[in-house]
């Protein structure tokens, strides 16, 4: 390892999860020729990942353990590893996700040799356990991404040389674990929203770009591998779909307060709303809250008065009407 280049902060927060952390520390230690300083934050977890990570350390002398003293989500636990870290780069790594060989070295070479990028982010490779195949990567299905305008450096990395605001408050394409990025220093810390439960990480790369002017890079190779179980691929409960929506609804109202929006820029923010509510309205009247689908409906009606809400309060109120009658 050459300790005359640049420490990197590897930021890796996990909760209940010590059968896979160990997996995801050594796949960081096997990057080549970087100095790495591995903060594993445990987010209050009842299992045996204190005992794991210690005897890590004890091995390596790298891994730094931090526990939160109550559990705080994924986004607070990233943020007291963010506080620790002492690299001028961060690097993020997912509990159950791995890093592919090469993966700091290319990262760090563009960063290095391309002071005008600020964050690189790369591509999943999904392998599906029990059948033994990989899935189609992550990118594929990114819209927003194969739209970008982009320009094509050395290492088969492309600068992104468009604004990411419109692309990335519709759709979700940074995956966190595969970012690595300059450090915005203590002065000028971004940290993710603790308050919510999906989604902090699309509104911290949003804040990076809209706050502190980062600029990205995207390389189409995969650099980081999760393992899923068919339970895993097929999980969808109406639950998480209504809370990623209610996250989605937070943060945008959040922007159209805080920043400061073009005339498109908040157009678009609005018709998301009205979208996300929509969407919203009919998740819980399939879980059979009509009060709040017609209460949501109602809202996106006043956003702007088309015909859809008008349709999803009338199924909302003749849905629990027809089943009061046929009982």
């Amino acid at each position: 390892m050459d300790h005359s280049r640049p420490l990197v902060s590897v930021i890796i927060p996990t909760f209940n999860r010590a059968r896979r952390l160990e997996r995801a520390i050594k796949s960081t230690l096997a990057q080549e020729q970087y100095p790495i300083e591995i903060i594993v934050i445990d987010d209050h977890s009842t299992d045996e990942t204190e005992q794991v990570i210690r005897s890590l350390y004890h091995r390596f002398g790298t891994v730094h353990y931090l526990r939160n003293q109550r559990k705080k989500g994924p986004g607070g636990a990233r943020n007291t590893g963010l506080l620790a870290a002492k690299g001028p780069y961060i690097a993020f790594l997912d509990s159950d996700d791995l890093w592919l060989p090469g993966h700091l070295q290319k990262a760090i070479a563009v960063l290095e040799e391309v002071p005008e990028i600020d964050l690189i982010f790369g591509n999943l490779l999904v392998f599906n356990q029990p059948h033994q195949r990989a899935l189609p990567d992550w990118s594929s299905g990114k819209q927003q991404l194969s739209g970008l305008r982009t320009s094509r450096l050395a290492w088969g990395v492309e600068r992104i040389e468009q604004p990411l605001f419109h692309p990335l408050v519709e759709e979700s394409f940074v995956l966190l674990s595969s970012v690595v990025m300059r450090s915005t220093g203590s002065s000028s810390t971004v940290l993710f929203n603790e308050d919510l439960r999906f989604s902090e990480d699309r509104d911290l790369i949003i804040r990076l770009e809209r706050i502190n002017h980062y600029h990205f890079a995207y390389q189409h190779r995969a650099t980081v591998l999760r393992n899923q179980n068919d339970a895993q691929l097929t999980k969808s409960d109406k639950e998480t779909h209504r809370a990623i929506l209610q996250s989605h609804l937070s943060i945008y109202r959040q922007y159209l307060r805080e920043f400061e929006l073009d005339r498109d820029e908040r157009a678009h923010l609005v018709d998301l709303i009205y979208r996300r509510l929509l969407s919203l309205s009919y998740i819980h009247r399939q879980m059979g809250d009509y009060s709040k689908a017609i209460k949501t409906a109602a809202n996106a009606f006043g956003i702007s008065p088309r015909v859809p809400p008008l349709v999803q309060i009338a199924k909302a109120t003749v849905t629990p009407a027809a089943r009061l009658r046929f009982r």
